[in-house]
C-alpha cells in the first residue's frame, strides 16, 4: 500500500460491494453526484485526519481517517430520516465484517468504523439533504530507510 489513497479506495469498493450502491452513487470527492438525479441516496468519500507516530527503530505507524458521508435527498419529513437511518445501519454491518476492509497486502490493520456523527441537514431551514458521517479509521505500519 501507498498511504491514505488507497486505503481510501478499499472503503469505497467495500461500500461498492453493498446492495444498492454502484460507481453511480459512491465518490471519492466529488459532490456534483448529488445533483445528478440518479439516486436518491449517496456516498462520498474525504480525507480525514491522519497520525503519524515512530513505534520503533525504523518503524512508523499512520492512523488515518477517512470522512465516509452517507446522503439522503430530502422528500418526505421524518421519513427521510428514517430512511438515511436505515442505510446508516447497513453500511454499519456490511463494514463490520471486514476487519483489513479487503486489503491482501498484509498492511492494513484494524479498519473499523470509531465514530458516526449527528444527521446534518442542507440547508438548514428547508433541507433538499441530509447527511451522516461515519469516520472510517485504520492503521498502516511503514519500514522508514533513514538517509542520515
Amino acid at each position: 500500500m501507498s498511504g491514505y489513497k488507497d486505503g481510501e479506495a478499499l472503503w469505497l469498493t467495500r461500500i461498492q460491494a453493498i446492495d444498492g450502491f454502484t460507481s453511480a452513487n459512491t465518490s471519492r470527492g466529488k459532490w456534483g453526484i448529488l445533483n445528478s438525479g440518479e439516486n436518491s441516496t449517496y456516498v462520498i468519500l474525504k480525507p480525514g485526519a491522519w497520525a503519524r507516530e515512530m513505534i520503533g527503530l525504523s518503524q512508523r505507524l499512520d492512523t488515518y481517517q477517512t470522512v465516509i458521508q452517507v446522503w439522503q435527498r430530502y422528500i418526505d419529513d421524518g421519513a427521510s430520516m428514517t430512511t438515511l437511518e436505515g442505510t446508516v445501519d447497513t453500511i454499519l454491518t456490511a463494514l463490520d465484517e471486514y476487519r483489513l476492509i479487503g486489503d491482501t497486502g498484509n498492511t492494513i490493520q484494524d479498519a473499523q468504523i470509531v465514530e458516526v456523527r449527528e444527521m446534518v441537514q442542507t440547508p438548514a431551514e428547508a433541507p433538499a439533504w441530509i447527511y451522516t458521517e461515519l469516520i472510517g479509521e485504520w492503521r498502516e505500519e511503514t519500514t522508514v530507510n533513514f538517509q542520515e
